[in-house]
């Protein structure tokens, strides 16, 4: 090799700020997934341009009598229509 001649070529860069920016980022999804799942309250999570459900907690599973299942590939209208339906069943056989 001769003085001068070039062994290496490429570039650095410091990745730290972007690492701890995802780990911050992480962290808090982190929180608010668990926020959600232990939630006494119902909650769900829903897209606003369709209203299908993106996520539901186990006191929302409960409070409504649909699993997961039920609601992964609906919408909120369909899944409440239908909620409304069978509560004004049950009260009209009461």
């Amino acid at each position: 090799m001769k003085n001068g001649d070039t062994i290496w070529s490429g570039y650095l860069s410091d990745i730290t700020g972007r690492k701890r920016s995802e780990a911050e980022l992480r962290e808090s999804e982190e929180r608010f997934r668990l926020a959600i799942a232990t939630s006494p309250d119902g909650i769900s999570i829903t897209r606003e341009r369709d209203g299908l459900f993106v996520e539901i907690n186990d006191a929302f599973t409960r409070m409504s009598g649909y699993t997961k299942n039920d609601t992964c590939l609906s919408n909120i209208n369909s899944n409440f229509l239908k909620l409304e339906e069978d509560l004004h069943a049950d009260i009209i056989r009461s």
